[in-house]
């Protein structure tokens, strides 16, 4: 059906569909808890106005569901459009070991990002927690070859006490292009706006064998909301896509290899909760 409708108009309507925040809001209200296993992973990022904290706390996790649940009916924020200071932590959530949240925390300037929305945020809201805390490890391994990353990512996903720091299903395809959206109103749905691309790169590729992910959002000069998706697929499925559909193309497809530094041609897998020996051992390359 959608060959007879405009995509962006379809986005528009999906846009409709919250009205704008007047009070402060819940920063985990989208987290079903009570639905599998959910875990936190706290991962300590470099920032050159460190803070003491890190130093105590390091990268830990937090598996604990009442701790987890405390944190979603108090973690609350009032929303802005600011972001001008690094981070400290990275806030990852797990569901049943897959990745489904990330938020940016600065300890010093006290607010947490997601997106190109930001929250005020008391430090405390979340070191309150400290008696759940298991302080770990984490690791980044490079690869020059797609296929040993992907042999990586198949014995990891076999460890229970491994979490990938993003999202590994991009690799299961050979590489993306991306598209943009704009026109959207600030606190659009963009869950909507995914599934309405979607279904419209599917009804012109004639598939669904792919993943979108929203990759940049900006406010334009009219303060409407424009988003940048990476769109991952093989090559035969863009090939297709874009032979029939090139408006609001913003790259064409190219492999993972090619979308990154030229003088470093590795791709990196950063896993939370893994020593360098540990990965060796899970690899194969030594003995336990």
């Amino acid at each position: 059906m959608f060959g007879n409708w405009h995509i962006w108009g379809l986005l528009w309507l999906a846009a409709l569909c919250s009205p704008g925040p007047l009070f402060a809001e819940p920063l985990l209200a989208d987290l079903e808890l009570e639905e599998g296993v959910w875990e936190l992973a706290v991962v300590s990022l470099h920032n050159y106005n460190a803070s003491p904290l890190q130093e105590e706390y390091g990268t830990f996790l937090v598996r604990n569901t009442h701790a987890l649940r405390q944190m979603k009916q108090s973690w609350q924020g009032h929303p802005f459009f600011e972001d001008n200071c690094d981070y400290h932590y990275a806030l990852k959530f797990y569901q049943n070991r897959k990745l489904r949240k990330t938020l940016l925390l600065n300890l010093n300037c006290q607010y947490i990002t997601e997106g190109m929305f930001s929250y005020t945020f008391d430090p405390q809201l979340l070191f309150r927690f400290r008696a759940y805390f298991e302080r770990v490890p984490w690791s980044n391994i490079n690869y020059s070859d797609i296929r040993k990353l992907r042999t990586a990512i198949q014995r990891l996903e076999n460890q229970q006490q491994f979490y990938f720091y993003h999202d590994v299903k991009p690799y299961q395809y050979d590489g993306c292009f991306v598209l943009k959206t704009t026109g959207h109103k600030p606190d659009a749905d963009r869950d909507s706006l995914v599934r309405v691309l979607a279904d419209y790169i599917a009804w012109h590729a004639e598939s669904r064998d792919f993943h979108i992910v929203p990759h940049l959002l900006y406010l334009d000069d009219r303060d409407r909301l424009a988003i940048r998706y990476e769109v991952y697929c093989n090559e035969d499925l863009a090939r297709k896509y874009l032979g029939r559909e090139q408006r609001n193309v913003v790259a064409w497809w190219r492999s993972h290899l090619e979308w990154i530094d030229q003088e470093n041609k590795t791709l990196t897998l950063t896993v939370v909760g893994i020593s360098q020996k540990r990965y060796n051992q899970v690899m194969g390359y030594t003995s336990p």
